[in-house]
């Protein structure tokens, strides 16, 4: 392990870095998703109920993940910001209920009732 990655594992491997990395990742989350509500306003919402849960449950699985990298779990270091932007994609287009992808492909995972713009 080189130097820098040592450095690294070592800045946060206490308990209070850990929570501050954590307060700061909720931080970000929370206004990455207030910025995305108030620039969307009434865009059309394509993503299901079932897609909400599935993303807001891998996003939770990739956020702990990337936590645990941070830890000093065996996992190659590169992981943890991958992992942690991953996870913030997957919980804020799950909570915004629009993802990008989906409109730029003309896809939905809406049921054919619950078609039409949504304002949160």
């Amino acid at each position: 392990m080189n130097t820098a990655c040592h450095w690294f594992h070592s800045a946060v491997a206490s308990a209070a870095d850990t929570q501050l990395i954590l307060y700061k990742i909720k931080f970000l989350a929370q206004h990455c998703i207030y910025i995305a509500k108030t620039r969307i306003g009434c865009v059309d919402s394509n993503i299901g109920s079932t897609d909400q849960k599935l993303r807001v449950a891998g996003g939770a699985v990739a956020g702990a993940l990337s936590v645990a990298v941070l830890g000093g779990a065996p996992l190659p270091p590169i992981l943890s910001p991958v992992l942690g932007v991953i996870a913030l994609i997957m919980i804020a287009t799950a909570t915004v209920g629009t993802c990008p992808i989906y409109s730029a492909l003309g896809v939905s995972s809406r049921s054919r009732g619950s078609l039409g713009s949504t304002t949160k």
